[in-house]
């Protein structure tokens, strides 16, 4: 009880700052034996997402009011995908397919034979945007941080690709707020992808593809992620752990493009880790 109030006494002390979720996961890429590793951080308050790597040259990303806001702080630039700019992608994705497959019938075996993995790359990922996710629950229960959790896999086809150890939200004290943002940034994306086409290739990315694929599974199954593991022929290859939930006071400004930044109107994926 005393650390509950001594927390609503710093909330009302800190001008502009109000409670808020405050969650980080940390990504170890397993065929470097874990060596390396990627550690995300979200802030969230009221349908309002601040993303940040940590220790990373990802920049940060503000996900709000239906956009994305992609953040450069080196050069004090963003991008931003909003409604307009994904309907602009879908198209430039169309006018791209078309002369694609006008430009094809002109090439040489050799020159065909070098843009075809490219061609065969992208539209593997277009196949799988398309696809409903199919999570297919086991009989296994795990360990994760001190908790236990059911393990779901999930697959393409045959092909297993990820699983998620996955726990009910009351877990956490903070288990609801950290659900609600996960079905934000799963139901921004759903919007996203059907506004894209497509382009929502895109997606694979934005704002990340693990935490993308989190908050789709959190969202169906109404459950937190504890772990994320992704598949390659049948090994795991990386492995994503939330480390950190927590409330924390949140000043508004975060979510907002810092003064002195100016638009770009280059590619998105151009700002993907």
């Amino acid at each position: 009880m005393k650390d509950i109030v001594t927390f609503l006494l710093l909330v009302s002390l800190c001008p502009g700052a109000r409670a808020g979720l405050v969650f980080e996961e940390t990504t170890s890429f397993l065929a470097n034996n874990g060596q390396s590793s990627l550690t995300l951080r979200g802030s969230f308050e009221d349908k309002k997402l601040l993303v940040q790597y940590i220790g990373n040259r990802a920049f940060p990303l503000i996900m709000r009011d239906d956009a994305l806001y992609m953040l450069n702080p080196t050069d004090r630039t963003y991008n931003l995908l909003d409604r307009g700019a994904m309907e602009q992608l879908a198209s430039n994705e169309t006018a791209f397919r078309k002369r694609s497959e006008q430009n094809l019938d002109k090439l040489t075996p050799a020159q065909r034979a070098m843009i075809q993995p490219a061609l065969d790359t992208r539209a593997q990922k277009i196949a799988e945007e398309r696809q409903p996710l199919d999570l297919r629950r086991t009989d296994r229960h795990e360990t994760v941080g001190g908790r236990s959790c059911i393990v779901w896999e999930y697959y393409l086809g045959s092909e297993k690709r990820a699983d998620a150890c996955v726990v009910a939200p009351s877990v956490f004290a903070e288990g609801s707020e950290m659900l609600q943002a996960m079905v934000f940034v799963s139901g921004f994306l759903a919007s996203a992808r059907q506004s894209l086409g497509d382009a929502a290739v895109f997606l694979f990315e934005v704002p990340s593809y693990r935490l993308r694929m989190q908050a789709m599974v959190a969202h169906q199954l109404d459950g937190v992620v504890l772990r994320w593991r992704e598949f390659s022929r049948e090994k795991p290859v990386e492995e994503t752990t939330l480390t950190a939930v927590r409330a924390e006071a949140l000043d508004p400004a975060i979510f907002i493009v810092p003064a002195g930044y100016s638009q770009k109107s280059t590619s998105p994926a151009s700002h993907m880790p």
